[in-house]
């Protein structure tokens, strides 16, 4: 016998649609206590030591991509992300939110096309962005893999608050892309303490072969959950 269907199931989390009211939130109990044990919302991320990224205030290259392979990219604490120019030269410059003496740095390499990797590049440092002073200075530099983070230490005691870097050779193709940048002040820096695990509606996948990158699968957004269970000793 068939049953005639009579109710349509689905959930939205569009911009004119009812949104969740749990937004980065976690279950209580009566008593106020989280529902969770031994879960760390903290998303580990694997960076070098010193790392001063999350102090970029702005990033710009001179060359972009649009819509997704673009230099905010490089700051994302996203390998899976790239940025990539149509040159085989580029100029990336950072401001930083205070003035800070970087001593270290690292680049890592993107998905694809080893000839796209930077080869030769010069680090400066500047306090209005106009006047610079070099910093380091690399050469024939390869990535033998992809996602691969190579870092570049030198000495440093002043502090800027611009920071550029010009590459003047990639490994030989006419496109020039990298994955990440990180800057360092040397300075070992505690992690954060342990916070809930956390769920919000974003913008979807930021890179798949699959899917249609920065929307949702079913619509314009997506649900996404993270954060690690920690085991107990």
């Amino acid at each position: 016998m068939k049953i005639p269907f009579t109710r349509i199931f689905f959930t939205s989390f569009e911009k004119d649609d009812l949104q969740p009211t749990w937004e980065d939130a976690v279950e209580t109990a009566p008593d106020g206590e989280e529902k969770a044990s031994g879960v760390d919302g903290n998303i580990a991320y694997d960076t070098i030591q010193g790392d001063i990224t999350d102090q970029v205030e702005t990033i710009h290259a001179d060359e972009n991509n649009p819509p997704n392979e673009i230099d905010s990219n490089l700051i994302d604490r996203n390998d899976q992300t790239k940025w990539l120019s149509h040159k085989n030269t580029a100029v990336i410059t950072m401001k930083m939110s205070k003035p800070e003496a970087v001593v270290k740095y690292a680049f890592t390499s993107a998905n694809d096309s080893q000839g796209r990797d930077p080869a030769d590049w010069t680090f400066y440092g500047s306090n209005d962005g106009e006047n610079w002073t070099k910093l380091d200075t690399r050469s024939s530099v390869q990535f033998e893999k992809r996602f691969q983070r190579k870092t570049f230490a030198f000495k440093n005691d002043k502090k800027f608050t611009y920071y550029r870097f010009d590459i003047t050779k990639n490994a030989g193709e006419k496109l020039t892309q990298l994955a990440e940048i990180a800057l360092s002040n040397g300075v070992d820096v505690p992690p954060p303490p342990p916070s809930p695990m956390k769920s919000h509606a974003g913008n979807g996948p930021t890179s798949s072969y699959t899917a249609k990158t920065h929307v949702g699968w079913t619509g314009k957004k997506a649900l996404t959950y993270q954060g690690t269970h920690l085991k107990k000793r």
